[in-house]
């Protein structure tokens, strides 16, 4: 079985969410997130928090809301890149963040 690969600390979420994302959470936002909810899933090891970068994808991902177009206001991104997978006019498929 492969082991995902942990991210130690909200130090290191929080550069991977700025370096693939550019979104900022700060290791103190991530933390206050931990305790009050709303953040994304994580485990602890020996009481320290790891992250891994699947579930640091998908937290980002259902957070987003697309925008612009009136018929597509609101929509989850998720239901843009499902219905791209959907459309057999399109074979693009989004896999990374639109700098």
């Amino acid at each position: 079985m492969t082991q995902p690969h942990l991210l130690d600390r909200r130090q290191g979420a929080s550069t991977y969410l700025k370096d693939k994302w550019g979104v900022s959470y700060t290791p103190n936002t991530l933390n206050k997130m931990a305790h009050e909810g709303g953040g994304p899933r994580y485990v602890t090891v020996g009481g320290r928090a790891f992250y891994t970068r699947k579930d640091l994808d998908a937290w980002i991902i259902e957070k987003m809301r697309v925008c612009g177009s009136t018929s597509d206001e609101g929509k989850a991104a998720t239901d843009i890149v499902r219905d791209l997978h959907h459309d057999s006019h399109h074979d693009d498929e989004i896999t990374e963040p639109v700098a």
